[in-house]
């Protein structure tokens, strides 16, 4: 039984088995969701042979973003054969020849408008589709490119993809705002950022893990953090932390960082991230797919300690989590 088992997720952009999308649609089949895949013009029967490489071949349905019928349609099937969807994934990007090389000022408006259209528009025309299909707890991902840097040859493509990255809503920096130009970009924008806690790189952080005072030594260097991007000219009401349980931490320093979560609202609203975590199944000799018990024990952990936001794989497990803590804090309150 995988972590997706039971879900069903709507999935674009898939053409060849070197997407990103392909790679989504194989792993979210591999954790036991049930997928369907879309595409449009002549890229369609591109999609269906290369769905025809996945485990369980999909189902591929026709979706041209610019077409209000064929969203219908889609909306219409999704509704009757599934009922509901728990996840879409939204990785659509276009734009005419003019828009694309190195002539910016080439391409005329109506160049443009399809990129724009099919590139960033089309998110809110996915939303359409299945937005009145989703339960309490689902989601609709957009991938994106790195759009704070001007890309050669991008052209028009890069600003469309701008435009689809100015709709989010909160950035999560796992490097604790180590990079100027993020840092730079989150400061321009207003919008909240997670600073999390970590040490290392993604391959290196758990190598060599060492804490003499874990809640201390995490604490002062959260604080050197933030005094820094403070300096830098972040306010500190965009500020959400993060101590990073499992990044360059061993068992024993995530368990303290867990029964010690209330220091760190000194710095800040406080996310935590446990779901499913390796350190529960160490601990609890468990395998990831049956850790939903240790991880609601742990989220109630740290929700009682002032936790604000949870990130999580099973909403509706957390959701009762936070009821119940919550119901139990007002009545004694009252």
């Amino acid at each position: 039984m995988g972590l997706l088992s039971g879900k069903r997720l709507l999935i674009t952009g898939v053409l060849t088995d070197a997407s990103l999308a392909f790679a989504v649609a194989e792993r979210s089949i591999a954790e036991g969701a049930e997928v369907v895949l879309t595409g449009a013009g002549r890229g369609l029967s591109l999609t269906k042979r290369t769905a025809r490489k996945l485990e369980k071949q999909p189902e591929v349905l026709e979706f041209d973003v610019t077409s209000p019928e064929q969203a219908k349609e889609l909306n219409i099937w999704l509704e009757k054969n599934w009922g509901e969807v728990n996840g879409a994934l939204h990785a659509i990007g276009f734009a005419p020849e003019a828009c694309l090389g190195e002539d910016f000022m080439s391409a005329t408006w109506d160049d443009v408008k399809v990129a724009m259209e099919i590139s960033a528009y089309s998110f809110k025309t996915l939303a359409e589709v299945v937005a009145p299909l989703m339960p309490k707890g689902s989601s609709i991902v957009g991938l994106d490119f790195d759009a704070r840097f001007a890309w050669p040859a991008y052209n028009w493509m890069g600003v469309a993809k701008a435009a689809l990255e100015a709709g989010a809503s909160m950035i999560n920096d796992v490097s604790g705002l180590s990079d100027n130009s993020l840092l730079e970009t989150v400061i321009r924008s207003k919008i909240p950022v997670v600073v999390m806690h970590s040490r290392g790189t993604p391959e290196t952080m758990q190598e060599n893990v060492h804490f003499e005072d874990t809640i201390r030594e995490v604490l002062i260097e959260i604080k050197k953090c933030l005094n820094r991007a403070f300096k830098a000219g972040l306010s500190r009401e965009q500020v959400i932390v993060d101590p990073g349980i499992g990044f360059g931490k061993n068992v024993q320093d995530n368990l303290r960082i867990l029964g010690n979560l209330s220091f760190f609202q000194a710095l800040g609203p406080v996310m935590i991230g446990l779901s499913r975590k390796s350190f529960l199944g160490k601990v609890l000799a468990q395998p990831v797919e049956d850790r939903l018990m240790g991880t609601a024990i742990a989220h109630t952990m740290a929700v009682m300690q002032g936790a604000k936001i949870l990130r999580v794989h099973d909403v509706a497990a957390a959701f009762q989590v936070v009821g119940l803590v919550s119901a139990v804090e007002n009545t004694c309150a009252n």
